[in-house]
């Protein structure tokens, strides 16, 4: 696989521009805040997710390459879920319930996913 030779360096730059950014959000944002259209977001995000599992699975049963891309952005994006559903938790019984979806779900499907992508021969049969 080429890439353009100076990309590891534009990565890095980028990653070292975040972490200002990052520090100024996390000194800066609310603790608390009122979300707008709180349900579209996750409802958008969760059927984000139904597509690429069932693309991600398609690809896989007809042994096309483009799920060697699929299945480490689906285990991202699980990654993801799991990290909000448990940070934006009110706590309580809400977060419990999302520390379980974590555990026994989203967890094991994206560690499920990396295993399919680091095992080439898996994900191009």
């Amino acid at each position: 696989m080429t890439y353009p030779r100076r990309a590891p360096q534009v990565l890095l730059v980028l990653a070292i521009g975040l972490v200002p950014w990052t520090i100024w959000l996390s000194a800066s944002l609310p603790r608390r805040e009122v979300v707008h259209h709180w349900d579209l977001a996750w409802s958008g995000f969760d059927a984000a997710l139904v597509v690429l599992l069932a693309a991600t699975a398609v690809a896989l049963m007809r042994g096309h390459p483009v799920a060697r891309l699929l299945t480490p952005v689906l285990a991202a994006l699980l990654l993801c879920d799991a990290w909000f559903d448990i940070v934006t938790a009110p706590g309580g019984r809400d977060l419990w319930l999302a520390l379980v979806l974590a555990l026994c779900a989203e967890l094991p499907v994206a560690a499920f996913c990396i295993w399919l992508t680091r095992h080439e021969h898996v994900v191009n049969a």
